[in-house]
């Protein structure tokens, strides 16, 4: 956790500097990176835990699997896999190192883009 660890909570939620040891991150003022070198991301298998921000996972393999209200999800690899803010889930421990990039964008900054997006294709 080289960044700031208030502005990886900000996008993550309640993680700790031990539950990203094996993450590389990149945190901007509302987006932020994550992606696990060397071993698992240990906040991503807390159970049942959520994100204030929205969350595009990009895997790299077929090893990421999610398991949402009882249901489990393996991502595509080279398709992403989107999650709305605030829905609790979990990755599932795999045998094998899943591979991915997770790109967190705060909730606020995404919907306000989206919002001026809507509105300027209405315009035009």
């Amino acid at each position: 956790m080289k960044d700031s660890p208030d502005k990886i909570r900000r996008l993550v939620g309640q993680v700790t500097k031990e539950q990203l040891r094996y993450v590389d991150c990149f945190i901007g003022e509302d987006i932020g990176l994550f992606m696990p070198v060397g071993g698992a991301c240990f906040y991503a298998l807390t159970p049942l835990h959520s994100h204030p921000s929205y969350m595009f996972v990009l895997p790299y393999n077929d090893q990421t699997s999610i398991k949402i209200d009882g249901k489990t999800i393996t991502a595509k690899h080279g398709k992403l896999f989107p999650l709305s803010p605030n829905i609790t889930h979990h990755e599932c421990p795999s045998d094998y190192s899943p591979r991915y990039i997770a790109i967190f964008i705060g909730k606020d900054f995404f919907e306000n883009q989206l919002n001026q997006k809507i509105f300027l294709d209405i315009l035009s």
